[in-house]
């Protein structure tokens, strides 16, 4: 074959394999269009089914919706009314519209006299209570009136003071050193005065009352969902283990709700301990026979099982042995609710 005819068959079999190629391509290029455009389409009517579509839901699932929205209201409703329960009995005997300094003045040395006269008697036939104590509001002892504003939470603290106080003494306690409250008057701050002791005109001032304070500091604010505020109150006294934990009990289950925010406790003195009896006869026989002459000595006879030790030295807690605590206890009392403070105007005297 000549030489021109051989590059001549050569450049024709790469000319065919390009074309073949280039139709190969195209066949692929023409194939993807039409997918793409298939996908168009299909969006498209996706699309236009979507704006033909009802925007809203059945009549069906509307009804539904609407009672489920009326079982989540009464939920809520009943929630509310359990955590309101007892809010405002505090107010109860009270005219909160006609509430006035002098009111709480008259109140509050009624609640004072009549918390002393309820005081219990203590092991020395003294009443726990100092002569001067005045549970808190002593601020107000020496005629200095009350703020009108603040005429309403003052009479809601009386009434809780005098709650948690009889709360208190029901529990049993040796002595009651200091009651103390929130002090939000404008211009007061906690001070050692805020112990709870006052001169009395009835009775004579105690000159050692005041040498105890108990400071109460407001809570912090309240973080839930829900609108509320708190009552503080504090108490220190000197009581059994026992009285301690039955104060604690009552403030668990009183209305309206209130927790204990601050518990401390410290031994007044060391347990009682009580004296082997066994070793106290075994020393008073050892004497007794180095007074004996050594022929009167018997050789002691051994009769049974030894005797076992009396019941007080086998004894390693109880009553019997345990020492009073100075306990010092900080109450919240909670109100839920927008008018948690009881200042509604409609609370009429009962």
């Amino acid at each position: 074959m000549k030489k021109n005819q051989l590059i001549l068959a050569i450049g024709g079999g790469v000319s065919a394999v390009l074309v073949l190629g280039s139709a190969a391509l195209a066949a692929i290029g023409f194939s993807g269009k039409g997918e793409a455009r298939k996908s168009r389409e299909k969006a498209f009517s996706e699309l236009s089914r979507l704006y033909q579509a009802a925007p809203f839901p059945s009549e069906e699932n509307v009804a539904a919706a609407g009672e489920n929205l009326e079982n989540a209201r009464g939920w809520i409703e009943a929630l509310d009314g359990a955590l309101t329960v007892g809010t405002n009995d505090w107010a109860k005997g009270i005219n909160l519209r006609r509430a006035s300094p002098g009111e709480f003045s008259s109140l509050r040395e009624e609640t004072i006299q009549a918390l002393y006269d309820a005081a219990p008697v203590a092991e020395d036939g003294t009443k726990i209570v100092p002569d001067s104590f005045a549970f808190g509001f002593d601020r107000y002892a020496t005629g200095e009136p009350a703020q009108t504003p603040h005429v309403v939470r003052l009479l809601r603290q009386l009434r809780l003071t005098e709650q948690l106080v009889r709360m208190l003494y029901a529990a049993g306690p040796q002595r009651i050193e200091a009651v103390g409250r929130i002090v939000f008057e404008t211009g007061a701050s906690a001070s050692p005065d805020e112990a709870g002791f006052v001169r009395p005109r009835k009775r004579p001032r105690d000159a050692g009352s005041r040498d105890s304070a108990l400071v109460v500091r407001p809570a912090p604010p309240s973080g839930g969902p829900v609108p509320s505020d708190v009552e503080r109150f504090g108490f220190r006294f000197v009581a059994r283990e026992k009285a301690v934990l039955d104060f604690v009990n009552a403030i668990d289950a009183m209305t309206p709700y209130a927790c204990v925010s601050g518990l401390s406790m410290a031994k007044v003195t060391d347990d009682v301990v009580f004296p082997d009896e066994a070793q106290e006869k075994e020393a008073a026989r050892r004497r007794g026979r180095e007074d004996e002459a050594p022929e009167d000595r018997a050789a002691p006879q051994t009769l049974g099982p030894p005797k076992p030790p009396p019941r007080a030295s086998r004894m390693v807690s109880g009553p019997l042995r345990e020492a009073p605590v100075s306990a010092t206890v900080f109450v919240d009392v909670r109100f839920v609710g927008s008018e948690g403070s009881g200042s509604d105007p409609a609370q009429e005297e009962e």
